[in-house]
């Protein structure tokens, strides 16, 4: 008797499907302008295997590729700079690296905005993408279309999993094979079939090992996930329930799964849930991890940066970032001279353990169109306020609202809530005003914008 196509697959043995690269780690197509028509041209070349075809081609369609895709970010370091964050990167690269018995399957890295979470969730995606540990990652980001809810989250995680577990392809196929409609029901629904269902049909092959595979899922920014239905901290409790049930499933894969958020209520009641304490732990970035040292070093880094490529460096002062009085013009800085110099310090001073204004302000005074230092002078104007009131919301950036002039233009900074009739969409909006991107809140429901600014103090 004949048998149907669907049952004739699934009686085919199983198939060895060569390694391909994870989506994170493939190139870009090459872009290409023909008689007026854009087309994009894949580099055979530097991308041997074929992309997926038919069903995880629709799989595809359904996935928010800028949430995982490394793409240069105008306002966000991409990556942790270069020998800092040394002491927490290490620790959660030996902690994702541990097998499942000396480990907790879920980790928490919780901080300010501005403390360095993204970067340093992003720097580890690599050295786990490097090993060929990184099952998915997915960004949120407030108001971006994609990104900014939880509609794609399982299917770009999926996606992610048919390039990281090769084997796994044919079997989250088949999966939409037998239900076509699975990408308009709830995500809790695509996270049985499109996860966990496939990943226990691979469990069924003797002849593979789990413990080889690519484990490890990096969610970063879940603050910033909403639902017009269920509401913010609804939705971010629903995903951390979805993380939790992969736990359980820890014998179809050792999961480990990698959560950076502000410390926000809901999350910090979630994760101290007794019955979540055996499967989570908790990294707080905070003093602890001795910020002002990386920030320090970063300054100083940059200013050595500054001194070799600016295209002003020609009218530097002689031993410039230093002070007149702590230098001899005889001599070019050394970066140990530059890393104890008054002004890296008030620099330091100013970022109350926060990386996001050390970066804001190098970027400021790397200006190609501005003198480097007469930029730098605007920043040592400046003071350092270390007695934001801790019961007003974000005090921990109030000192950097309070730099904010030097960037803006703008020496009339008083206090009071100035609102923005929001007559473009939220990217153009926060393209306007750029060094308050990451603090700007759009009130959708509204259509308004609203900056809170705290007075200058005396």
């Amino acid at each position: 008797m004949a048998t149907s196509d669907s049952n004739a697959s699934a009686l085919e043995p199983t198939r060895e499907y060569p390694p391909s690269p994870h989506p994170m780690q493939r190139p870009p197509p090459t872009r290409m302008i023909v008689s007026h028509l854009t087309q994009n041209v894949t580099n055979i070349v530097n991308n041997p295997t074929p992309a997926p075809q038919g069903d995880i081609s629709r799989l595809s369609d359904h996935a928010c590729t800028e949430a995982y895709e490394n793409k240069s970010d105008e306002f966000d370091e991409l990556k942790c700079y270069p020998g800092t964050r040394k002491v927490l990167l290490d620790r959660l690269d030996t902690w994702l690296s541990a097998p499942l018995n000396n480990r907790r399957a879920i980790m928490w890295l919780d901080g300010p905005m501005g403390s360095g979470k993204s970067a340093a969730a992003r720097s580890i995606a690599e050295r786990m993408s490097l090993k060929d540990r990184l099952l998915g990652m997915f960004i949120f980001r407030k108001g971006e279309a994609g990104r900014g809810n939880a509609t794609q989250f399982v299917t770009t995680l999926a996606y992610q999993m048919a390039f990281s577990i090769p084997h796994i392809r044919p079997l989250i196929a088949q999966q939409i094979v037998h239900d076509p409609s699975i990408f308009r029901q709830s995500i809790s629904r695509q996270l049985d079939v499109l996860i966990i269902e496939p990943l226990r049909q691979l469990r069924n092959n003797p002849d593979l090992d789990i413990t080889s595979l690519a484990n490890v899922i990096i969610v970063d920014g879940l603050d910033e996930c909403d639902d017009e239905k269920e509401g913010q901290e609804n939705i971010q409790t629903s995903i951390l329930n979805m993380l939790y049930r992969l736990t359980l499933n820890a014998e179809i894969l050792p999961f480990a799964i990698l959560v950076a958020s502000r410390p926000e209520i809901h999350l910090k009641s979630w994760f101290r849930q007794k019955a979540h304490d055996n499967v989570t732990s908790c990294i707080t970035l905070d003093s602890s991890y001795k910020p002002d040292e990386d920030i320090r070093f970063f300054v100083t880094q940059s200013f050595l940066k500054l001194r070799e490529s600016h295209p002003l460096r020609h009218h530097l002062p002689p031993r410039w970032p230093l002070e007149p009085e702590e230098h001899d013009l005889a001599m070019e800085p050394t970066a140990d001279d530059i890393g104890a110099c008054a002004r890296v310090e008030h620099i330091v001073r100013l970022s109350s353990g926060q990386f996001i204004f050390p970066s804001v302000s190098m970027k400021f005074i790397a200006s190609p169109r501005n003198q480097p230092h007469q930029r730098l002078q605007c920043i040592m104007q400046r003071k350092s306020y270390d007695t934001a009131d801790p019961s007003t919301p974000n005090a921990i950036l109030d000192n950097l609202y309070c730099q904010l002039e030097m960037l803006c233009g703008n020496t009339n900074v008083s206090k009071g809530t100035t609102t923005l009739a929001n007559t473009f969409s939220p990217t153009s909006f926060k393209g306007g005003i750029r060094p308050l991107y990451r603090a700007i809140g759009i009130t959708r429901n509204m259509h308004l914008s609203t900056v809170f600014i705290p007075a200058v103090p005396p």
